[in-house]
Parts: structure tokens; sequence; C-alpha cells
């Protein structure tokens, strides 16, 4: 389902930083408390867990960030605590570490350090009023169109099952057209991003998720610890079968050797018994 693009206002020059000392993401805020709705941690990890076997083939160095509901901050003024930022549900940004350059584990993404991420993805619990706001300054469209400036920019809306997908072309957001199985490819992750029905943690819903570009549909991590564990199973059954079947060797070839002991035992007595009459066993 589409949805009309935001209306924007005339392109101006992006806003400048004042002349002092950049703060460190220990200076700027990196948690406001928010609650969250039952399906968006599931959410995603579903989509964390489907893309990182992809995204580990594309970045075998490993310099590759995945960020969920994480301060992007893309403008710094003072006092550093009003600084601007936006927190995608989830996004990606490639050639960076899941590290700051310091060497610690990242608290929030700061623009100006780095590089724009690839996509953004906001899930949207109130129709994506607020996902495609153009206000200057203020709404989240204009943020990401003007500030952050990811190559695309997804606004998932469960509620009504719709995925609206941006494209930055010439430094405004495109709509673009889903493919004929109405997913969207997003062709430098190698991968499409669509609407699947089902059940996630015994919720079923409607769910954000990747498929390859050939059209597989990618497994989460659960779907993979799921088929190892069956796999696991399997083998175990197999091991367990073919233990049975090496025991129920083992049995016949004991009773045969329990046979042929009988029958050896059997002929000796008899030659016993021979010899006690006087007669040889072994004359013709």
């Amino acid at each position: 389902m589409s949805s009309p693009t935001p209306k924007r206002t005339p392109a101006g020059e992006r806003p400048g930083l004042e002349v002092f000392d950049l703060p460190t993401e220990d200076d700027l805020p990196f948690e406001d408390g928010r609650l969250r709705n039952f399906n968006e941690t599931p959410q995603t990890e579903l989509l964390t867990g489907a893309a990182r076997p992809v995204l580990d083939a594309i970045h075998p160095d490993g310099r590759y960030l995945v960020g969920a509901d994480s301060a992007i901050y893309y403008r710094v003024v003072k006092p550093f605590e009003k600084s601007k930022c936006v927190a995608p549900d989830w996004f990606y940004v490639p050639g960076v570490t899941q590290v700051n350059p310091a060497g610690r584990k990242r608290k929030s993404y700061l623009l100006w350090e780095n590089r724009p991420p690839l996509i953004a993805i906001e899930y949207a619990s109130n129709g994506g009023a607020e996902e495609r706001d153009p206000t200057p300054d203020e709404g989240k469209f204009w943020a990401y169109e003007s500030q952050i400036r990811p190559a695309y920019y997804a606004i998932f809306v469960p509620t009504v099952a719709q995925l609206e997908v941006y494209e930055l072309v010439r430094d405004q957001f495109v709509p673009m057209r889903p493919n004929e199985a109405g997913r969207y490819p997003i062709v430098p992750m190698r991968m499409e991003l669509g609407i699947w029905e089902g059940t996630i943690e015994r919720t079923e819903d409607v769910w954000l998720r990747w498929w390859s570009m050939e059209g597989e549909l990618l497994p989460s991590h659960s779907d993979r610890a799921e088929h190892q564990q069956r796999r696991a199973e399997l083998e175990q059954q197999r091991a367990d079968e073919q233990q049975r079947f090496a025991g129920e060797q083992q049995r016949r070839a004991d009773e045969q050797q329990a046979r042929a002991d009988a029958a050896v035992a059997d002929a000796e007595r008899m030659r016993a018994m021979l010899r006690a009459l006087g007669r040889d066993p072994d004359a013709a």
C-alpha cells in the first residue's frame, strides 16, 4: 500500500556547527526511557538475525554497524543535552565498527565522526504521521532527508500492513516502487525488504523481513537455531538407529556363535559316548 509523499519545504543549506570542541558520546544523552511495543524487540531481532550472515559476507573485515533504537546525532548545540538526534528503530552503516573510535562499545552514533546510514527503518505506531513529518527542525522525515541522509528510508506501519521505502535521489527522498513480489530491493545490501505474515515468538502478526535477491525468505536467528536443533535431533536419531542396528547385528552374531558352540559341544559329547561304548568316533 502506497502513501503520498510528504510535502517538502524548499531545500536550504544544512545547519552548520558552532565553533567549539565537538562532544563525545559520553557528553550526549543516550537513553530516554521510552516505552516499547511488545512486538518491537522481536521485530528488531528478526531483522538483525536475518541480515547478519549477509552483512558478514559483504563485510568480511567486520566493519559495519547495526543499530536499533539508538541515537544518531546530526547537529551539535550547547548545552550538549539539547543537541539534535533521531533514534531509528533499525539502521545499518557500512564501513564502521560496532565500537567507537576510542575502542569502546557505542552509546550513540555521531554522524559527524563517520558516515550516514545506508538504511534507516522506523516502525510507526501512529499510522506513520510522525515518520512522514517534513517540518523543518522538528519532523522526522525532514531530519532523515536533509540531515541524516540515508540512501534508503523505510516506514513500516504494522497496524495496516503497510511499508513505504524512500530512496535518496539528488538530496531528496523519492518513493520506491515495489517489485512484482511486493518487496523493495536494497541492492547494496543484496537483500529485499518486505512484509511477511506469520508467527514469531508465539505471536501471529505481520512482520518486516528480509529476502534474498533471488526471492528466498532469509531465516532469522531463531529459525537457524531451530533448524540446527532439528538437524541435531535427526543426527541423534540416526546415531541411535545405527547403534540399535549394530546392537541387533551383535545379538545375532552372539546367537550364531552360541549355536555353533552348542553344536561343537553336542558333537564332543557324542564322541565321548562312542568312546565309552568302545567305539572309535573317527572310524569310517
